[in-house]
This record gives structure tokens, sequence and C-alpha cells, in this order.
């Protein structure tokens, strides 16, 4: 029994997620519970805590079930879909290793608010045998994550208790609605993600890049960059460094599906070549205003075809990076602008 206790304990504080740890439900989480007359009336509170709730059915002491609240993941930046593959993706390799062990698993999804997602698997458990374990994940709002990790003996005579046992956290989902906050998700975009993102979005260019550097590269003869065109660099780095600010959070939460990080790594560039430009010679200048342009292009047909979170920004910067890396050839170029 306390081996049993234990185990639904610890697995609910160090199964896999990534949500934070710190708890941010509004809600108590005995409330939530009380919302299922499934679980009041069937289960007893065997152990509270601040964080966590264990119960116990009160026919049979071996079938357990441990809930906790965390923080789920944030949806800055990404659709639902995108926002629900990555808990199908952390979920897949939790199934993998129990497969590989010859074990069966279970992974179920709910796409609808409130989000939630499923992993049963069959496991052994020490001083108890062959049991079978769930983990419930229900997320009721931005800042609240229910998790339920539940626990009884594989057994058939057991079989009927632990369905129903599972069919009342599940339905937490619903019982639990007056606590749920919708979560506005990003709509869902065909803007490239992954390796593909990868190609598009920043690998294309940078081919670009080195076809007008050499195509070009008889600025790199001309006097040093004049003032308007060291003006020119700085404004571009400036510019660059805003825009990674400003989308920071965008930025940060699409790494995981590589969602936005072209336009991340097209702006490090960016502001990489433009500082370098202000201290190196000729050539890296060449480089940085070439370089400006293609990203400043690129940004801006982004936000034209919808690809980006916030196209009057990325669009406002992708205009501006693109003027004046021109300004800055010509300003350079022009016999008035070449340092005497």
């Amino acid at each position: 029994m306390r081996a049993i206790l234990a185990v639904a304990a610890m697995l609910t504080f160090i199964s896999p997620g990534i949500a934070s740890a710190v708890p941010a439900c509004n809600v108590p989480l005995d409330r939530i519970i009380q919302t299922s007359p499934y679980l009041t009336g069937s289960l007893d509170v065997y152990e509270k805590t601040p964080s966590s709730i264990t119960l116990r059915h009160k026919d049979d002491p071996r079938i357990i079930a441990n809930f906790a609240v965390d923080t789920p993941a944030p949806s800055v930046g990404l659709s639902k879909t995108e926002y629900m593959a990555q808990y199908e993706k952390e979920l897949g390799a939790q199934a993998v290793v129990a497969q590989n062990e010859h074990r069966t698993v279970e992974t179920s999804f709910f796409p609808y608010e409130p989000l939630a997602w499923r992993i049963v698997e069959s496991t052994t458990l020490p001083n108890v045998g062959k049991s079978l374990e769930g983990h419930m994940f229900i997320r009721l709002a931005e800042n609240c994550l229910v998790k339920a990790s539940y626990i009884a003996p594989d057994s058939p005579n057991l079989m009927t208790r632990w369905k129903e046992m599972a069919t009342a956290i599940a339905d937490l989902r619903t019982s639990a609605a007056p606590f749920v906050l919708t979560t506005s998700f990003e709509r869902e975009n065909t803007a490239p993600a992954g390796l593909l993102g990868l190609a598009v979005g920043w690998l294309a260019p940078l081919l670009v890049i080195g076809l007008l550097y050499y195509s070009l590269r008889h600025y790199s003869r001309l006097d040093p960059p004049s003032t308007s065109t060291k003006i020119v660099l700085g404004s571009m780095a400036v510019m660059s460094l805003g825009l990674i600010i400003q989308q920071h959070s965008v930025f940060l939460n699409g790494l995981a599906l590589l969602k936005y990080t072209d336009a991340l790594l097209m702006l490090t560039t960016c502001f990489a070549a433009a500082v370098a430009s202000l201290l190196l010679a000729q050539k890296a200048s060449v480089f940085a205003l070439i370089t400006g342009a293609v990203t400043g292009g690129s940004l801006l047909a982004s936000s034209l075809i919808g690809w980006t979170l916030d196209p009057i920004s990325v669009g406002a910067v992708g205009l501006s990076l693109l003027l004046v890396s021109v300004l800055g050839f010509i300003s350079w170029s022009h016999p008035f602008g070449a340092t005497e």
C-alpha cells in the first residue's frame, strides 16, 4: 500500500512535462476535484499538501490518484495545433521508451478547450507487481495545468474500477468548465517551420547575400565608408536588435518547433554584420549593407504573405532596413559621400 502511494505521488512530480515547476492556478485544487461526483463519492482524501492531493479508492485502497497543479508551457506565438504538437512529441518519446521495454502504452489528445493529453502504460511496481499507470494533463488556463497520476494493480477484477476512475479524471475537462479560461491562440497559418523554415527563411537569403556580394565586390575598392554610411550601418544594428527584443517571446517560444527561427537568425546575422562593419574594412561594410537589404526584403515579404505574428512591426522594420541599406550604398558611392 505505502509503495503505491509513494509511487503515485512521485510520478506526479517527476512525470515529463514542458511546464514550469511553479504552480500558478488561481483556483484551489480541491475545488477542481470536487466538481467530479465520482472522485468525491468513490475516493477518499488520503493525503493533502498545499500543492497536491492524493485520493484512495474507498473499496480498494490499492487504487490511487494523485493530483497537482503546475504552469503549462506558454502559448505565445503558437497556434493550437503547434501548441499541442509540443506535447504530442513529448508523449510520443515517452511511449517509445515504454514500447522498447515491451510494455503496453496508449496516448490520447483532446485538442479542444480545455486542452488535455493523456498517457496510460503498463508497469511493474515494487511490492505490487503488474500495474496500470496513467498520467492526465488538463490545461484549464494559460497559468493552470492540472496533473493527475493514477495507479491500480493490473487485474481483470479491478478493470471496471480503473476505467471508472480514468473516465472521471478525463471528465474533469467538462466538470471543471467554470474554471476554464480560453486561450487566444494564434491563427493556423502556413508559415514554414522546422528545417524547411530554416532553408526558406535563412539559408536561401544567405545564398542571395553571397551572390550579391560577389556581384558588388567592386564596392570594396571605394574609399572607406563615409560618416553617412557608418550612421546607416549603426541604424541597421539598432533596428535588428530592437526587433529581436520586441519579438523575443515569440522567438523563444517558437524555438522548439523552429518556427520564426529563420527571422531570428536573419536579424542576428544582420546585427552581427553591421557591428562588425563598423570595426573592419570596406569589404565588411559591403557585406553588411547587402545583408541589411536582403534581411529587410525577407522580413517585408514575410509580413506581406502573413508569415509573421506582427506584420506591421516586422514589415516596418523590413522596409526600413531595405531603404537604409540602399541609401547606404548611394551615400558611399556618391562623389560627395566619399571620405576625403
